[in-house]
């Protein structure tokens, strides 16, 4: 695929970073995993660097993608994150060090939802930590019915309670009604009740549902129906798996969805490092002229072929050695020619055909219409028990939006995404994301 067949978005966010972060920010690009928050405090996504980037300036600009994007950012509006602090011989206070999560504030037990405020607001392991005394004002804040104040609070603690507290917080702000929720009054009707005081909620120590993030759920008692409550901090989060993505049995026979439920059974049952080649193949046996003419040319890929590619990921070859593919493949390497510099040494010749086949997958479905139906189908499967709630600054406040994503009302945009890398195809299969 051709560098500009890629959708570039350059991403002039944020205010000027101090020059001095340059070697920490250089020290994560060259690290095997980087993701870099974007934004004045991140609320912009997360970038995920192509590999081999250095930087000299803050004017110079990082290429990679966010929410499966390509993009071109900023140097000077990456957000100075934890982790940048700490490469540049900083200390901050991890995120992680605090006990504010559902998990260590709440029993694992059903409640009322009416409860929660007292839950939150009484919380003994609360009152005894700094953050947690500025989350309890927080929800007080929230039970008066106004979004809580947040750019007032510590730097360091910012992060933690809008990944963490904003869990919570965004659950007592879509109680209380302050929760930024277009189609409220429909998902109540879903739920089956007409307000929220008859309805139980539970905060489980371990999450125990197939969208790994859940941190919780409503019950109505009556009828038994469970929406299961997920939480975000910024615009996206973690996508979840896409093997969480589970298909209903009323929608394997479904003719609208057939190629869609095909291709999302075949991405599920697929391992990290067969997954786009399985999924390359599933696309041209539904929609060829999807994908990529010079990828198109190689497929569909067989189990030889598989294997052989499978072989070159091999740590003891590096990018340098492509030309130790079958030549058939040799063609796509002129595919990432205009950025062949940036991959990592440590990217093999193998690595770098599963990436290449891993963003076209992603276009083709997310950009090109491969699976027309497959947004639909996300939804389909989603609304049935499922809401999202993104805890987001907003000014000098900490506002929330929910997210419930239904198929007659169009709300959600459900869209493949990926971590791929060249160095580590093996690392992690394809995820989905749900936003607004």
């Amino acid at each position: 695929m051709r560098f500009n067949d890629f959708k570039i978005v350059e991403g002039m966010l944020g205010k000027p970073t101090d020059d001095k972060y340059i070697p920490a920010i250089n020290s994560i690009l060259a690290g095997p995993t980087a993701e870099i928050p974007v934004g004045k405090s991140g609320e912009k996504g997360v970038l995920i660097p192509e590999p081999g980037q250095q930087i000299s300036t803050r004017k110079d600009k990082i290429k990679g993608t966010i929410n499966g994007t390509e993009v071109e950012v900023l140097v000077s509006t990456l957000f100075k994150s934890d982790e940048i602090k700490m490469a540049n011989g900083g200390t901050v206070s991890s995120k992680e060090s605090y006990s504010i999560k559902p998990s260590d504030i709440f029993a694992d037990e059903r409640f009322p939802a009416t409860n929660v405020f007292n839950e939150v607001i009484n919380n003994p392991k609360l009152q005894e930590q700094e953050i947690g005394k500025l989350i309890i004002e927080m929800a007080k804040e929230i039970k008066a019915g106004t979004n809580p104040s947040f750019k007032d609070k510590p730097e360091e603690f910012k992060t933690a309670i809008r990944d963490y507290a904003g869990e919570y917080l965004g659950v007592l702000a879509l109680l209380r009604g302050t929760a930024n929720f277009a189609t409220r009054k429909e998902w109540l009707q879903h739920l089956g009740v007409k307000s929220l005081d008859s309805i139980y909620i539970n905060f489980p120590q371990q999450s125990n549902f197939a969208l790994g993030d859940s941190i919780g759920s409503f019950e109505n008692a009556e009828t038994g129906n469970m929406i299961l409550i997920s939480s975000k901090g910024g615009k996206m989060g973690a996508p979840p798996s896409l093997n969480s993505l589970k298909i209903p049995d009323n929608l394997l026979g479904s003719n609208r969805y057939a190629a869609e439920v095909d291709f999302v059974q075949t991405m599920q049952g697929a391992s990290a490092v067969d997954q786009p080649f399985k999924g390359i193949n599933k696309l041209f046996e539904y929609a060829p002229d999807s994908i990529n003419e010079t990828i198109k040319q190689i497929l569909p890929l067989t189990d030889q072929d598989q294997t052989d590619l499978i072989a070159l990921m091999d740590r003891s070859y590096s990018k340098n050695d492509w030309k130790q593919l079958p030549e058939k493949f040799h063609p796509l390497i002129t595919l990432i020619s205009k950025t062949f510099s940036r991959f990592a040494d440590t990217a093999t010749p193998g690595g770098l055909i599963h990436y290449i086949i891993t963003k076209d997958i992603m276009n083709a479905v997310n950009d090109r219409n491969a699976m027309p139906e497959f947004e639909s189908l996300g939804r389909e499967i989603l609304q049935k028990n499922f809401i999202q709630i993104f805890a987001r600054p907003k000014g000098t406040e900490l506002g929330f939006d929910v997210l419930w994503p239904n198929v007659e009302l169009a709300t959600g945009k459900v869209k493949l995404y990926s971590k791929a890398s060249a160095n580590d195809p093996k690392k992690a299969k394809m995820s989905f994301s749900v936003t607004d």
